[in-house]
This record gives structure tokens, sequence and C-alpha cells, in this order.
């Protein structure tokens, strides 16, 4: 019984319709229709309440989705903002490079998990846990070896131009 309803508001596409108006778009209305095909089944309500189920539950999931999708708007918009530079003059563009080779040098020193951590978190923008997922290490070992990728160019920075007169 609670096979054939789903299917038929499936077929219909009367769930589908009613969370891509939610959703503002038929793409997003996919991925929210899979979020709550997953938690449906994971937990089988009673037939009599499927379809009001079904309504709750799409409707939550494209809330969730709409609100991901806002903070992750923000989070760009941060980020361009406070990584965007002022016009240089060539002199400063020539003494930019010099230090970025300068810790190219540095990081090829290192050994390549901390390289390519530190370039994933500091390059790539990724986060932490993302990294630390990605190459099955805990989150302290990813801190541990930011920190000692940041030491060393420092070091390496310090030796080569002298100490910060900042």
């Amino acid at each position: 019984m609670v096979g054939n309803f789903a299917d038929s508001l499936h077929r219909e596409g009367v769930l589908q319709g009613y969370i891509a108006g939610l959703c503002g778009e038929r793409s997003a209305a996919d991925d929210v229709l899979q979020t709550v095909a997953e938690k449906f089944l994971r937990t089988t309500p009673e037939a009599d309440q499927l379809r009001h189920y079904l309504f709750r539950a799409g409707r939550n999931a494209a809330i969730d989705q709409q609100r991901e999708e806002e903070r992750r708007r923000r989070r760009e918009a941060d980020y361009a903002a406070a990584t965007a530079v002022e016009p240089r003059d060539a002199e400063e563009t020539a003494g930019d490079r010099q230090v970025l080779e300068l810790v190219q040098r540095a990081l090829d020193e290192l050994p390549l998990l901390t390289r390519q951590v530190f370039l994933q978190f500091h390059v790539l923008g990724y986060a932490q846990k993302e990294i630390a997922a990605a190459h099955g290490l805990h989150l302290s070992t990813i801190e541990k070896r930011l920190g000692k990728a940041r030491r060393h160019c420092l070091e390496r920075l310090d030796e080569w131009l002298g100490p910060a007169t900042d």
C-alpha cells in the first residue's frame, strides 16, 4: 500500500512539483526528493499519514537546502571581500612574486603530505575537517601539519629576507 501511494505521487509529479515550487528550480527539487526518499527509507510512517509525511519532509528538506545555499553564498561573498586587493604597482608586484617564489621553495622542503595540507587549506580554501576526511587523518594531525608548515615557511623567509620590520 505504502509503496503504491509513493509510486503514484512520483508518477504524477505532485510531490516534485510542490518541492520545485518551494525551491524555485527543478534540479534543486530532485536533490530534496533524494533526501526525502533516504529519510523515508529509514522511517516508515503509517499509511494514513504518508501523504502528510512526504509533503512535510519535502518542505523541511527544501528549507534546509535553501538555508545551506544562503550560507554558502554568504561565505563566498565574505571570502571575495576578504581577498579583494587594491591594484599594485610593478615594484610591489615584483616583491610579491619574489616572496611567493621563496614560499614555494620553503614548501618544497616539506614532506609531501604536509605540503598538500598547507596548499589545500591556504590556497584551495578547504576546511580542515574536509582535508582530514580526504586524507583519512584526525583533525589534530591536520592542525599540527599546518602549524609545522607555517613555522617552516616563516623561518625560511626570515633566513632569506631577514625578520619582518612591521
